[in-house]
C-alpha cells in the first residue's frame, strides 16, 4: 500500500471512527498527549507519517494506531497509569507500528475491498466493544477481523522499537511490562478482556521476553523533557478523569481524594473541575484558587481560572487570568491561544492577530489558528493575508474547494506583495501534489 493509499485510508478511518468514538476537547490535554507523542517520534529511524494523537474519551482500557499515524489513547488506560513511563511506553509502542507501517501490512489483505470498507473494518476491529461493533460491516468484516489484529511478529518488533525508543528518550525500559500487566489484571473472561488486548494479544512467551528485554537497559540517562512530562503527568491525569467523567462521578471522587489528603492541589483541582463541569462556577473557582495557593504549576491553574471567567462572561478578568498565566511562562501555547481568543471576542482584533501570528510559528498549529487569524484580518480590513490564511485552514482540513477559493482570492488581493504571492504559491503547490496529510480539526493549542 503506497503512503498517498493510506493517507486516503486514514481519512476514511477518521471519518469512520467520528461516528462512534468521542474525544475529549481540553487544549492542556492535547497538546500534552501531542508533544510527548512527537518527543517520542522524534528518536524514530523512520517516519512515514506526521504522528497526531487523540484522548478518546471512553473508560476503556485501549490505545491504538490507525492508518497513517493517527494515535488513540482512551482515557480509561490513562486513568491506571500511575506514572508517565508507562504512558510514554504504550505510546512509543503504537510509534512503533506506525513506524514499520504494520496496519497497512494487515489491511493490505483485504484490499478486493473498498478502501471505505476497510477503514470500517479497521475502526470497528480497533475501537473494539459495543461501538466497534457498529462499524463492523457485516459477515465480512467480521470474518477478517483476526486478520487485522497484529501478527506476533509485529508485536515483538513494535515492543523491540517501543523499548529502545522511550529508553533513549528517558523513560524506564520496564515500565511497558508494568502497563502491560496493570492491562492484564483486567482480564477476569472472554468479554472481559481489555480492548487493547485483543488487537495487541500478550501471552507468557511475549511477557517473558519484555521481562527479559527490560532487565539489559540500564537506568536512563536524565533527560530534562522526560523531566517535565513527569512533572506535568499528575495534572494531566487529573484532567483527563475530571473532563471525561460524569460531573457528579467526578464531584464525588475527588472529594475522597480531599478526605483522605486535605492539603492535595491537585485534588482541589479536579474538584474545581467537576464543580465547573456542573456549572457550579463560583464554587469551581473557590476551589480553584485553593489550589493556586498550594500547587507548583500555577501557570496551569490560571488558565482554567481564566476559561471559567469566559464561561460566566468575564472577558477583562479572563484576560487577567491568561496574561498572569503567561508572566510565568511566556511560550504556553494553551494561554496564548486562549488570550488571543478572548481578544477576538473582546473585539481587539489588533491584539489577537499578533498572538495568532505567534502561534502559527509554533508547530504543531492548531487548525482554528489559522480561520480565526483569517477573521482578525478581516476585521481589521487585512484582506489578502486573510483570505491566506482562511485557505490553509480549509487546506488543513481538507476542503481543497474552499482551499483553492480562498488562494485565488489572496493571490489577487496580494498585488505586488511577493512574499505573500510565494507562500500561496507554495500552497497551491503542495495542494496539487496531493501528497499532504489532512489535519484533524481539534489538536494542541
Amino acid at each position: 500500500m503506497s503512503i498517498e493509499d493510506e493517507y486516503k485510508l486514514g481519512r476514511e478511518f477518521l471519518e469512520s471512527v467520528d461516528k462512534e468514538l468521542a474525544t475529549l476537547d481540553d487544549t492542556f490535554v492535547n497538546q500534552y498527549l501531542t508533544d510527548l507523542g512527537n518527543y517520542l517520534g522524534e528518536f524514530q529511524d523512520k517516519k512515514p507519517f506526521a504522528l497526531t494523537f487523540y484522548v478518546a474519551k471512553e473508560n476503556q482500557l485501549n490505545a491504538f494506531a490507525g492508518p497513517a499515524g493517527h494515535i488513540f489513547i482512551y482515557s480509561g488506560l490513562i486513568n491506571i497509569m500511575d506514572e508517565v513511563d508507562e504512558l510514554a511506553s504504550v505510546v512509543s509502542h503504537e510509534i512503533g507500528h506506525v513506524s514499520r507501517r504494520h496496519l497497512s501490512r494487515q489491511a493490505e489483505q483485504g484490499q478486493l475491498a473498498s478502501i471505505g470498507v476497510i477503514a470500517g473494518m479497521l475502526a470497528g476491529a480497533l475501537i473494539g466493544g459495543d461501538a466497534g461493533e457498529a462499524l463492523m460491516i457485516g459477515s465480512y468484516a467480521a470474518g477478517t477481523q483476526a486478520m487485522l489484529s497484529y501478527s506476533r511478529d509485529d508485536e515483538r518488533e513494535a515492543d523491540q522499537l517501543g523499548f529502545k525508543k522511550a529508553y533513549l528518550a528517558g523513560f524506564r525500559p520496564d515500565a511497558f511490562v508494568d502497563a502491560l500487566s496493570k492491562l492484564q489484571q483486567g482480564q477476569w473472561g472472554v468479554n472481559q478482556t481489555p480492548a487493547y488486548l485483543l488487537t495487541h494479544p500478550v501471552d507468557s512467551e511475549r511477557m517473558a521476553n519484555l521481562t527479559a528485554m527490560s532487565r539489559i537497559y540500564p537506568e536512563p540517562e536524565k533527560s530534562d523533557e522526560a523531566e517535565r512530562f513527569r512533572r506535568l503527568y499528575p495534572l494531566f491525569r487529573t484532567i483527563v478523569r475530571a473532563q471525561s467523567t460524569d460531573p457528579k462521578d467526578a464531584e464525588r471522587y475527588f472529594s475522597s481524594e480531599m478526605e483522605k489528603t486535605p492539603d492535595s492541589g491537585i485534588a482541589h483541582f479536579g474538584l474545581a473541575m467537576a464543580l465547573q463541569n456542573k456549572g457550579e462556577y463560583d464554587s469551581a473557582m473557590d476551589e480553584y484558587n485553593i489550589a493556586l495557593n498550594i500547587m507548583d504549576e500555577k501557570a496551569s491553574v490560571l488558565i482554567y481560572m481564566g476559561e471559567t471567567y469566559l464561561m460566566k462572561g468575564q472577558t477583562k478578568e479572563a484576560i487577567g487570568a491568561f496574561e498572569k498565566s503567561l508572566a510565568i511562562d511566556k511560550k504556553d501555547k494553551v494561554a496564548l491561544y486562549l488570550l488571543a481568543m478572548s481578544y477576538q471576542d473582546a473585539e481587539e482584533y489588533s491584539k489577537a492577530i499578533e498572538i495568532y501570528d505567534r502561534l502559527a510559528l509554533m508547530a504543531p498549529v492548531k487548525n482554528d489558528v489559522f480561520y480565526n487569524l483569517g477573521l482578525c484580518q478581516g476585521r481589521e480590513n487585512i484582506l489578502g493575508p486573510a483570505h491566506y490564511n482562511f485557505g490553509r485552514y480549509y487546506k488543513r482540513i481538507g476542503d481543497m474547494e474552499n482551499a483553492d477559493f480562498h488562494f485565488k482570492k489572496a493571490g489577487e488581493l496580494a498585488g505586488s506583495d511577493q512574499e505573500l504571492q510565494d507562500k500561496i504559491r507554495k500552497e497551491t503547490e503542495e495542494m496539487k501534489s496531493e501528497k499532504q496529510p489532512v489535519q484533524p480539526p481539534v489538536q494542541g493549542g
